[in-house]
C-alpha cells in the first residue's frame, strides 16, 4: 500500500471545495483516516491509501438531516436517503467538531 495511489474523489465541473481537513470516517468497524471535504454540493470523505476499505463516501448537502457533536472529537452526521426512505448515521472524528459542524451548516444553508 505504500506505493499505491490514493483513492480519487471525482468532482463535478461546477463543484467547488470549501474546506478540506484531516478526519476519520467509520465504515464497517474501521476508523479510516483521510480527508473530509465540504463542497458547494456535498459532504465527502476521501480515505488515504493505507486503509483497508478504500471506498470514498459522499452525501448531498440536501440529504443532511442532523449534525451533532459528541465529546471533544466526534461528529455524528445523520442523512436521509430518498430512494430508501430511511436515515443513516455516519461517525466522523475531527479536530474541532463544533467548528466543522458550523462549516457544514453554512454550506447547507442552515446558518
Amino acid at each position: 500500500r505504500a506505493f499505491a495511489s490514493s483513492p480519487v474523489l471525482p468532482l463535478d465541473s461546477d463543484e467547488i471545495i470549501s474546506f478540506e481537513l484531516a478526519a476519520n470516517h467509520f465504515l464497517g468497524g474501521e476508523a479510516r483516516g483521510g480527508k473530509l471535504l465540504g463542497t458547494n454540493r456535498r459532504l465527502a470523505f476521501r480515505p488515504h491509501r493505507f486503509n483497508v476499505r478504500l471506498a470514498t463516501w459522499s452525501v448531498p448537502l440536501a440529504d443532511l438531516t442532523d449534525l451533532r457533536t459528541e465529546g471533544t472529537r466526534f461528529l455524528l452526521v445523520t442523512t436521509k436517503s430518498a430512494s430508501e426512505d430511511r436515515t443513516q448515521e455516519h461517525w466522523l472524528v475531527v479536530q474541532d467538531p463544533v467548528r466543522v459542524r458550523e462549516q457544514i451548516e453554512r454550506l447547507a444553508g442552515r446558518r
